[in-house]
């Protein structure tokens, strides 16, 4: 039980260490590796991919579950009307996580 609280003690911390950073649609650089987390309009859930093709009206992105990025699901292709709010996955950030601890 004590290793169960442990590792969703570190994954909780290890994911407040993430930093994300507000993106427009327009501002998306198509020739760098782009992990993107996608809030569309009508849904709660949010979508996390790696950007793999972007033209003036929509985008593909190759999904995958949070916690595991290296594990890609499916090829996804998504309107910018559909999109409601959008973020860039910066990197881990060893400030937020000294923020937590505090």
């Amino acid at each position: 039980m004590k290793k169960i609280i442990g590792v969703l003690f570190l994954t909780i911390l290890l994911q407040s260490c993430m930093t994300y950073k507000g993106v427009k649609f327009e501002d998306i650089d198509t020739n760098k590796k782009n992990h993107l987390q996608i809030n569309l309009k009508g849904k709660s859930d949010k979508i996390n991919g790696l950007l793999i093709s972007k033209n003036q009206n929509e985008m593909t992105i190759e999904t995958y579950e949070e916690y595991k990025p290296q594990k890609r699901d499916k090829k996804q292709t998504i309107s910018k009307n559909d999109i409601a709010k959008m973020w860039k996955v910066k990197g881990y950030c060893f400030i937020g996580c000294v923020k937590v601890y505090k």
